[in-house]
């Protein structure tokens, strides 16, 4: 059965030791229910009482932190094996890039190489034309680029 829930807090704490009011009596002696779980709380505090004494009564055993410590050091190597594989391997990685990554002397390059640096299309010097100097003027108004003479093309009269 369960503890009647408006009495549950006054049940925990008369079963953890503290003086029941007359109220609390009058309705243990009606209730089974909350005399029931009195009885179950009173038992489970006893119980945990009889472990903690029990916890608190005990020694250490003689020579107990001599044994720990023998295991401990049994269980580690004077130097871990990781860190030798670390150093190890760090070791090879700046090995392999000193090697590889080495400067070495200056590369020749050959003469071919350095012609083709310095030379330029001749496009750009073909394409000049001897109008680029008109091209590059804003005319002004009544101005003629070229003169044109009356009656000479095929169509002239």
């Amino acid at each position: 059965m369960t503890a009647c829930p408006q009495r549950r807090e006054e049940l925990i704490e008369h079963a953890l030791g503290q003086p029941a009011g007359a109220a609390l009596e009058a309705h243990l002696a009606i209730c089974a229910g909350c005399s029931e779980a009195l009885q179950a709380w009173r038992q489970k505090a006893a119980q945990m009482d009889a472990s903690v004494q029990q916890l608190t009564a005990a020694e250490p055993r003689t020579q107990a932190p001599e044994r720990v410590m023998a295991q401990i050091q049994q269980l580690s190597p004077g130097r871990p094996l990781y860190g030798r594989m670390a150093l190890a391997a760090l070791t090879i990685a700046a090995s392999l890039i000193l090697v590889l990554y080495r400067p070495g002397p200056p590369k020749k390059v050959p003469v071919t190489i350095t012609a083709l640096s310095t030379w330029r299309s001749p496009t750009e010097s073909l394409l000049h034309s001897t109008a680029d100097p008109l091209l590059k003027s804003v005319p002004r108004l009544g101005d003629k680029f070229f003169e044109t003479k009356a009656g000479r093309g095929k169509n002239a009269q």
